[in-house]
């Protein structure tokens, strides 16, 4: 398994890469390509263009959980060819931070998000 961190709060004083207070690893495992959360913004999508990471061919995005540290990345995800995200929390929850923030309905119905 080979695991790239895309984001997090560690930076080179921001020289090379992005740094934010949130979260996001790409895992890669035989042939299956994993996106782990999406931080707060598209920090980690720019991070993966430097690190020659192409997240348009992801087997799955996995949301740890909720909290927007984790999952406000969804916006850009949203603009990707992402087909379906397997969920390790339930981050659909009406009560939940991810669907305040995000239409996951319009995911859901444009079969970028699944929630199985």
């Amino acid at each position: 398994m080979k695991l790239s961190v895309l984001v997090d709060n560690n930076t080179l004083i921001d020289r090379y890469f992005l740094g934010e207070p949130a979260l996001s690893f790409f895992i890669e495992e035989d042939d299956k390509r994993i996106l782990f959360d999406t931080g707060y913004s598209d920090a980690f999508i720019r991070n993966a263009e430097k690190m020659r990471i192409d997240l348009r061919n992801l087997d799955w995005v996995a949301l740890s959980h909720g909290h927007v540290d984790h999952t406000w990345g969804v916006r850009p995800v949203e603009e990707k060819d992402i087909r379906a995200v397997q969920t390790v929390a339930d981050v659909f929850k009406e009560e939940n931070v991810l669907s305040r923030e995000v239409n996951v309905d319009r995911l859901v119905d444009k079969e970028i998000f699944t929630d199985k």
